[in-house]
């Protein structure tokens, strides 16, 4: 009997044009920012609660203990990240990239994402697994993953 063939990811290309340059000084919770460009800057330990990034690129930006509770990302390509503590807790993402990038322990919980490509990317553990759904993942990252979804449905690996 063949096997069911399911559909390949959906992740269009995303082309971010004409960006403005933003050095995330004056970043607050609940911002809201299109079309910009934060290279190379330090967001580590800021609340950025709530705050919307939409069409922009985020480059070699620190995040790490960062508050992204509630924040929304959207036609977005973050790349070389780094976040020892990457807490994103009910976060929306929709047609992101994120390459490159090293998140530790990453808080996901009630997170929603549609078309979010994370294949070239490197994470340590996941809390709250369920909000990886619509995700994008490769081969090497499932295997990392495996022990971790199965002990989220309860399946003893002996």
């Amino acid at each position: 009997m063949a096997r069911p063939q399911l559909p390949g990811p959906r992740i269009d290309p995303i082309t971010l044009i004409d960006l403005t340059e933003n050095d995330g000084a004056l970043l607050r919770p609940g911002d809201s920012r299109d079309g910009e460009r934060f290279d190379g800057i330090d967001l580590a330990g800021r609340d950025l609660t709530g705050i919307t990034f939409r069409e922009c690129e985020l480059r070699a930006v620190s995040l790490d203990a960062a508050k992204l509770r509630g924040a929304s990302l959207s036609d977005c390509v973050a790349a070389d990240l780094n976040a020892a503590v990457f807490s994103a807790p009910r976060s929306t993402w929709r047609d992101v990239r994120i390459e490159r990038s090293r998140l530790g322990s990453a808080e996901v919980g009630n997170a929603r994402l549609k078309d979010v490509d994370l294949r070239s990317s490197d994470f340590g553990a996941i809390h709250g697994l369920e909000g990886l759904r619509g995700a994008v993942i490769d081969d090497s990252q499932l295997s990392l993953l495996a022990p971790l979804l199965a002990a989220h449905l309860g399946i003893r690996v002996e």
